[in-house]
C-alpha cells in the first residue's frame, strides 16, 4: 500500500480508478480502504473497489474528489441494506447514497442516475439494453477517469462520461443489435467524442 500511495501522490498522476478485478480477499480490501482514504487524488471507485467499503459508506465522507459507479447490487452492499429497499427508485437510490457517503454517485442501471452531494442530479436515458454485457462498465469507469485527469470536477466528469458512454452503446447497438461488447465499445468511444466535442451546450446538462 505504501507503493501505491507513493505513485498516486505523483503531482503528474491527474486520476486513479480503482476496483475493476481486483477482487475480494479482504487483504485487498484493506489495503484499497487504505490507499483510497489516505491518497488524494480524484479517483473513481468502482467494482471490488466499492465493496471493499460494503457497510462503511461513511467513511468515505472524509475523502473528497470520489465519483462512485455501483450497479444497485453494489450499491446495496455498500449501504448494507436489502436490495429490495433500493430498488423502487434509482433516484431516491443513489440520493440516499449520495447523502450517506457525501460523495458523486453514478448508479448504474437502465437508465444511469448521477447525484452530487449538494443535490445536483442527472439522469442519462439513451443508453441501449445491449450495453449490459460483460466489461462494458469498466468503460465507463475508465472514460470517467480520463474525465476527471482533464481537470472536471467529480460531477461533470460523472455527467459527461455517462452521456459518452451511452452515446457510444447507441451507435454501437446499431451494428451490433445483439449485444455491445466491451471492445465494440473502444473502438467507438473516439468517434463519438468526436462528434461532439466542440458542442457548446452537452446534453448532459440541463
Amino acid at each position: 500500500s505504501d507503493v501505491v500511495l507513493t505513485v498516486l501522490a505523483d503531482e503528474r498522476l491527474g486520476a486513479a480508478v480503482i476496483g475493476p478485478g481486483l477482487g475480494r480477499h479482504e487483504a485487498t480490501a484493506a489495503v484499497v480502504r487504505q490507499v483510497v482514504l489516505q491518497s488524494r487524488v480524484a479517483t473513481v471507485l468502482d467494482a471490488d473497489g466499492l465493496m471493499a467499503f460494503a457497510g462503511q459508506a461513511e467513511s468515505l465522507k472524509q475523502r473528497p474528489g470520489l465519483v462512485l459507479t455501483p450497479h444497485v447490487g453494489e450499491l446495496a452492499a455498500l449501504l448494507a441494506v436489502p436490495g429490495t429497499e433500493l430498488a423502487a427508485s434509482a433516484v431516491s437510490a443513489a440520493r440516499r447514497a449520495t447523502q450517506e457517503c457525501g460523495q458523486v454517485v453514478l448508479l448504474k442501471g437502465s437508465s444511469t442516475v448521477v447525484v452530487a452531494p449538494d443535490g445536483r442530479t442527472r439522469v442519462i436515458v439513451q443508453g441501449p439494453p445491449q450495453l449490459a454485457s460483460a466489461g462494458t462498465g469498466d468503460v465507463l469507469s475508465g472514460v470517467v477517469g480520463a474525465l476527471l485527469a482533464k481537470g472536471l470536477e467529480p460531477f461533470e466528469a460523472a455527467c459527461a462520461g455517462a452521456w459518452i458512454h451511452a452515446e457510444a452503446g447507441r451507435w454501437g447497438a446499431v451494428k451490433n443489435p445483439h449485444g455491445v461488447s466491451a471492445a465494440a465499445l473502444l473502438e467507438v468511444l473516439p468517434k463519438v467524442i468526436r462528434e461532439h466535442v466542440y458542442e457548446r451546450g452537452p446534453s448532459w446538462r440541463s
